[in-house]
């Protein structure tokens, strides 16, 4: 038997104790981090937070990196990171030579996840409307919040030693498209796309029914986890037609004049 086999048939009782039994949908060990504190990370709110966080607040949704709630005046949504996408497992911290490469990948994702969340709060929050960005722990914000999950069970977390960002709750562009096919909802898009690439902001996940939704008349980003800096591989154009592709085809789908003229607009940029 090799070193390596040994001492993972060593490890594996020791893992199974510590490892957490996996529950369906949202719980709070799913929210539940232990990163080090860092920095880059410290930076103050956009506006009041009293208001915003002395509200309970109730589940919206679950995404690729996170899981969302909604304030009970609807008009915020706080954001807790999926950990087991960017925590480190406790053998793993134990002996990472044994583990390297997942661990190299799992620092990598955490790394490039939270950078790309620093952009929305700091460069272009007039695009993402995030207001808050908690990623190291702190002992200032409202120690209780009481969030209801999909089940519509209770829980309550201390804001204090969560990983989370808070964000100004947008109306779906798709949603708001069927409500009304407004021709400025397309031009908010190609603005959108247009303002963030002059800051050489590149999102890596171009998809309006995911990534857009609409606020005061107009568009702004609610996905926020693949954004970086560099300079945009493709033209305005470029981007802007694969950017809606699934645009277009539930504008299609929903077949009207209005729609037409839309896909028509939106052909023609």
């Amino acid at each position: 038997m090799g070193k390596r086999a040994y001492l993972l048939l060593l490890l594996l009782p020791i893992s199974l104790l510590l490892a957490k039994p996996r529950t369906k949908g949202f719980s709070l060990d799913k929210i539940t981090g232990s990163h080090r504190y860092d920095s880059r990370y410290d930076h103050p709110p956009h506006c009041d937070l009293t208001p915003i966080l002395s509200q309970n607040y109730h589940y919206l949704g679950s995404g690729k990196e996170c899981y969302a709630f909604s304030s009970e005046d609807e008009k915020y949504v706080i954001k807790f990171f999926k950990q087991k996408h960017i925590s480190l497992k406790p053998w793993q911290k134990a002996l990472p030579f044994l583990f390297k490469e997942k661990v190299r990948r799992r620092l990598a994702l955490r790394e490039s996840t939270f950078q790309s969340y620093l952009i929305a709060f700091e460069i272009i929050p007039h695009l993402t409307h995030v207001i808050y960005l908690h990623l190291n722990q702190t002992d200032h914000l409202n120690p209780k919040l009481t969030l209801t999950d999909q089940n519509n069970t209770p829980f309550t977390l201390n804001l204090n030693e969560m990983e989370f960002l808070i964000q100004r709750r947008a109306q779906p562009l798709l949603m708001a498209l069927k409500d009304r096919p407004e021709r400025s909802y397309i031009d908010s898009i190609v603005e959108l796309i247009r303002q963030r690439r002059a800051l050489n902001i590149i999102d890596d996940d171009l998809n309006c029914e995911r990534n857009l939704g609409i606020l005061n008349g107009k568009a702004m980003s609610i996905d926020i986890g693949e954004f970086r800096m560099g300079i945009p591989p493709l033209t305005l154009k470029e981007e802007v037609q694969a950017a809606t592709i699934d645009l277009k085809s539930y504008l299609s789908e929903h077949n009207s004049e209005q729609n037409q003229s839309l896909i028509s607009l939106i052909d023609s940029l």
